[in-house]
């Protein structure tokens, strides 16, 4: 069963998409303090991980970001998300999706990977997590960035979708 077509976004998806988008700076913002905490554990074992409020904000809002970002899909699936504008280039529309598809997949991935290491101590995981980080970031900047040339030079009122609630 296909979700049906929308014009716009529901209060709740755009309640998500923000509060999705904050923790994500939060997590970048906290992310060095994650790191001393990480490393002073390594060098000293018995160093109990809960030291260091920045480490506990940023697993606990990675996994805000894990719950929320699966919640959106559901929805996604459920409601349905408005149509590209008709008039976009093609080349647009197919950088739009595959922006949203891998920006939907770093945001399960990469809570993932940081509980796999932070919860199960998998080695491999801390590689992936770090790895991963650059092209999250990327895709956020590029996300904002198409969402402006959307909003300024296009004018096709994609940007306004995304603040005002479907009626």
């Amino acid at each position: 069963m296909a979700a049906p077509t929308r014009t716009g976004y529901s209060s709740s998806q755009l309640a998500l998409h923000w509060v999705i988008a904050v923790l994500i700076v939060c997590q970048f913002l906290f992310h060095e303090g994650m790191v001393v905490t990480w490393d002073t554990y390594r060098k000293t074992p018995d160093t109990p991980l809960v030291s260091g409020l920045a480490a506990q904000a940023h697993v606990s809002g990675g996994l805000a970001v894990l719950a929320f970002a699966i919640w959106r899909l559901w929805l996604r699936t459920t409601r349905g998300v408005p149509a590209a504008p008709a008039d976009e280039p093609a080349i647009l529309r197919l950088a739009a999706h595959v922006t949203h598809i891998t920006l939907y997949t770093l945001m399960i991935l990469m809570p993932v990977t940081g509980a796999m290491l932070w919860f199960g101590g998998v080695g491999f995981a801390a590689f992936l997590h770090g790895i991963l980080r650059v092209p999250l970031c990327f895709l956020v900047l590029l996300h904002v960035a198409g969402g402006l040339v959307q909003h300024f030079y296009f004018k096709s009122g994609v940007l306004k979708r995304i603040v005002r609630p479907e009626a």
